[in-house]
């Protein structure tokens, strides 16, 4: 049966009965379709099918509910039902704004930071990291390439140093003049000492425009740290209004029903007052700064969106004038490589069946190629190649034994190809005896490998 009295409502009422929302709104939390309950206070739409509206009221002592179908009202605190023409009296007769007005105007911007706090906003990368070897050349050109080899390490943003930029010109210069240097370098190279102020001031350019955007990316969480300082002050303020509220109208019910005690239930009113008047200036003050963090927070979060073409902009030429640095950093360190004195290691593709090693030596135009297969698996391979007959050797040490006299192979144009016969038919379970990490030139071959290859 629906009640006619209620002490909660001065608390906890913030709107007539005029702002309900439509009966097929559905749940906030599980978006269940209606009809659901609306709240009074926050004006949040829960079910009751999925006890969402208990959970509310547990976790934010908002009492009043009104059924967006029906208009019935429930206080979860009496649980009862009210009336609605009682609820719609009781919100008319109020003649000031009220404590609990004042709470639902600092809800609603609340509400409003959480929907901005859950828009995404770009997410900037303003550190692009650089990864690259170190290679020394040892040759008649050794000065100019450690100088080059330096500077490639220092990174693009070094050559804003004239000092630098002076050292750069000057050793590409003697590397340019030389007749050993391949063609695309020397292409490539003299392109970017044409371009050297405008590709450096450029990548600069990308850099600070990035640092503009992070300090931006700062501000916006500073702000937010200020929102949620605030709102958790405001949720402990908020339950010290609840208890002087309940308190306030417990003192005017002992009034009107004790009419000896009147002086000293006044007395107890009055320290009430002067308490709840403090908690009016501190809600004030909160109302204030959440306003502040808030407005503050949306120019910040128009100004990021605004941005966000030119920070993609800026991150792309840093990316594209990177990609230009690292392609002629690769040709240079391709160009050291040849010149090195020490035999080297080809790429070893390799693969397996349980019968059978498949070995694939990427080495175009080998000549004077010579093989060593031994029962126990030792595998040694040696060749030149190019003008200069570079040399190539690869040794290693097989997993386990093999069968030479079945094992077999083909020199190409641009690889040697090894058949190599197993002693036992089984799968082995890497290429070599060497545990651990394998050497950075044996490469698995995927296109050619077994099932059981692929988990290795």
């Amino acid at each position: 049966m629906s009640q006619t009295q209620c002490d909660h409502h001065s608390a906890f009422l913030s709107c007539d009965l005029t702002g309900v929302p439509s009966p097929d709104t559905p749940c906030k939390r599980c978006q269940r379709p209606g009809p659901n309950w609306f709240c009074l206070s926050c004006k949040d739409v829960l079910c009751d099918v999925n006890k969402h509206d208990d959970e509310h009221y547990v976790q934010t002592k908002h009492c009043l509910l009104v059924g967006c179908s029906s208009k019935r009202i429930w206080c979860f605190s009496c649980r009862k039902l009210l009336e609605s023409k009682v609820i719609q009296q009781l919100w008319a007769n109020k003649q000031s704004r009220s404590s609990s007005a004042k709470l639902e105007s600092i809800d609603a911007k609340v509400v409003d930071v959480t929907d901005l706090l859950s828009k995404p906003f770009p997410t900037i990368n303003v550190h692009p990291q650089l990864d690259a070897p170190l290679f020394v050349g040892q040759d008649e050109l050794a000065l100019a390439k450690e100088g080059l080899q330096k500077i490639f390490d220092c990174g693009l943003k070094a050559l804003a140093d004239p000092k630098v930029q002076e050292a750069f010109l000057l050793y590409s210069a003697t590397l340019l003049s030389a007749e050993s240097c391949p063609s695309e370098l020397k292409v490539n190279l003299s392109s970017f000492r044409c371009n050297l102020s405008e590709e450096t001031s450029a990548f600069i350019k990308g850099q600070d425009e990035l640092k503009v955007a992070s300090e931006l990316s700062v501000s916006i969480t500073q702000k937010k740290f200020v929102v949620r300082q605030q709102t958790s002050k405001y949720d402990e303020v908020k339950k010290e209004m609840t208890a002087s509220d309940e308190k306030v109208a417990k003192y005017k019910s002992m009034i009107k029903e004790l009419e000896a005690q009147i002086k000293g239930l006044e007395a107890c009113l009055a320290t009430e007052v002067s308490n709840r008047k403090k908690i009016d200036e501190l809600i004030d003050s909160i109302e204030t700064q959440v306003t502040t963090a808030r407005d503050g927070l949306v120019s910040d979060l128009a100004q990021v969106s605004s941005m966000e073409g030119t920070t993609q902009a800026a991150h792309q030429l840093v990316t594209r004038k990177q990609s230009h640095w690292d392609n002629l950093k690769t040709m240079f360190t391709r160009f050291a490589i040849a010149y090195a004195t020490m035999s080297r290691h080809p790429s070893v593709k390799w693969a397996q069946q349980p019968d059978m090693l498949y070995i694939t030596i990427e080495l175009p135009d080998a000549e004077d190629v010579k093989l060593k297969l031994e029962p126990e698996g030792k595998f040694l391979f040696s060749a030149t190649t190019g003008a200069e007959k570079t040399p190539y050797v690869v040794d290693l040490d097989l997993y386990d034994k093999i069968d030479v006299n079945e094992s077999r192979y083909s020199v190409g144009s641009r690889n040697i190809f090894y058949l190599v016969k197993k002693a036992e038919n089984k799968w082995w379970s890497r290429l070599i005896k060497q545990e651990g990490k394998a050497p950075g030139f044996l490469i698995v071959d995927w296109d050619n490998c077994g099932d059981e290859q692929a988990g290795i």
